[in-house]
């Protein structure tokens, strides 16, 4: 309710079973009805009426549109995710974004994602274990426009206790997650198989490109191992080393993306001008609009969260703490490949040892500005997919 009416609505809470919600009559004049996932209205009031349905599902966003239908997370409630919800509620906004002028088509003869039943039964639902908001969409994305369903786990943990229930057609792991690594994850696997006749397929990813890190990854059990950001046609070629080709996605050629101009300096409150995120490229890495635009928002959303944790840790500076963060934000810059924001963290890093703590504390607040005004230019970028 507050969120709602610093956004300006004027709202009236009503009991689940109260008579109007059953009667078009009595909602006449009502622009919008927020309603949990639980409650079912008549299909009277759901066809004249604009429903966002309140769920207790996380979502990286703080929201989404599925078939038409527009969910909000409460699990947390997100300031920026109400108002997307709102928006697209009453604009009508397509679950996919219809083809800007200049964006690369849909491929032709694309697989259609299976629903989970569907893929359990023809071995196509896939686990996915990854800790940052950002990777999970993007893979989520591209396992759907190859024609797969996946779970996700949020650490190897999470991912070892889906195995004891589930039965997974493939394994893409992170390699560096909390709690248990993606090593530590396919070595236990790999115990668990021994003396059995099951090999689930790993496939791992990784930010590090060193030999010895991809090194450790086939000694820990895994099948292959791929360096973020993964491109489409790459996670393609590997899966369908496990599972084939028939329904698999092609790739169509790219074509251009006029990208926006750039803001001046005073649009976003910096000295510098912001810098568009090359939409063209990104769409012909990652196979479609409707992932690009879904891409760029868990990003604004998880980045400024990480952006905000920063705060407090500039208060008492440790060294080992701020290399943490800064292991995070970059494992998602590096997916969006932003030069900009790249550069930026890469500024912060160098020499972080030597750096004093007042200087690593001004630093921060310096880059904080920064990354909060290169996301506001994101964000309206991902605004005009929409």
């Amino acid at each position: 309710m507050h969120f709602g009416q610093a956004l300006g609505l004027e709202l009236s809470r009503v009991s689940p079973h109260a008579a109007e919600l059953c009667d078009p009559a009595c909602l006449e004049g009502v622009e919008m009805i927020f309603v949990s996932e639980d409650l079912v209205l008549p299909e009277s009031v759901r066809s004249g009426s604009r429903i966002i349905c309140l769920t207790e599902k996380p979502k990286p966003t703080g929201y989404r549109i599925l078939d038409n239908n527009v969910r909000v997370s409460i699990n947390p409630i997100s300031w920026r995710g109400l108002g997307a919800a709102c928006a697209a509620a009453m604009t009508g906004l397509p679950s996919v974004a219809p083809r800007s002028t200049g964006m690369p088509r849909k491929a032709e003869g694309a697989a259609v994602p299976l629903d989970r039943e569907r893929a359990i039964a023809s071995g196509r639902l896939i686990l996915v274990a990854e800790d940052h908001p950002v990777n999970q969409e993007l893979i989520r994305h591209q396992l759907a426009l190859l024609g797969f369903a996946c779970d996700v786990a949020n650490d190897g943990v999470e991912a070892l206790a889906a195995l004891d229930q589930t039965s997974y057609g493939c394994l893409i792991t992170d390699c560096h997650m909390p709690n248990l690594s993606g090593d530590e994850l396919a070595r236990r696997i790999r115990e668990r198989e021994q003396g059995g006749m099951h090999h689930l397929p790993i496939l791992g990813i990784t930010a590090n490109t060193a030999p010895e890190d991809l090194k450790l990854c086939r000694d820990a059990g895994m099948d292959d191992c791929l360096v973020k950001p993964t491109r489409l046609a790459t996670l393609r070629e590997y899966l369908s080393r496990w599972f084939g080709t028939d329904s698999a996605w092609q790739a169509a050629p790219g074509e251009t993306v006029s990208a926006p101009p750039a803001s001046g300096p005073d649009a976003h409150g910096g000295a510098e001008p912001f810098v568009p995120v090359d939409l063209s490229h990104m769409t012909q890495l990652w196979g479609s609009e409707s992932t690009v635009k879904a891409l760029l928002d868990s990003f604004v959303s998880s980045v400024r969260e990480d952006v905000q944790a920063l705060s407090p840790l500039l208060e008492h500076v440790e060294v080992e703490r701020l290399r943490e963060w800064h292991h995070r934000v970059a494992g998602a810059a590096s997916v969006l490949q932003y030069p900009p924001l790249l550069n930026a963290l890469e500024d912060y890093r160098r020499d972080i040892t030597v750096k004093t703590p007042e200087r690593l504390r001004s630093n921060g607040l310096a880059l904080m500005r920064k990354c909060n005004a290169m996301l506001d230019g994101i964000e309206e970028q991902a605004a005009l997919l929409a």
